[in-house]
């Protein structure tokens, strides 16, 4: 991978974590595309302590 290349996925990396902090919604909506969390905004069981 060139530097080029390294510092577009950077970037790439930047602009997608920016995008999920934005709001608590975004957050939510991504935690639970990872099967992290409910749609709710619960963590799953397989998650807890």
């Amino acid at each position: 991978m060139s530097d080029k290349e390294i510092r577009e996925q950077i970037e790439g990396m930047r602009e997608f974590s920016w995008r999920i902090a934005a709001s608590k919604e975004k957050s939510i909506e991504f935690l639970a595309s990872t099967g992290m969390y409910t749609h709710k905004g619960n963590l799953k069981k397989a998650f807890k302590h």
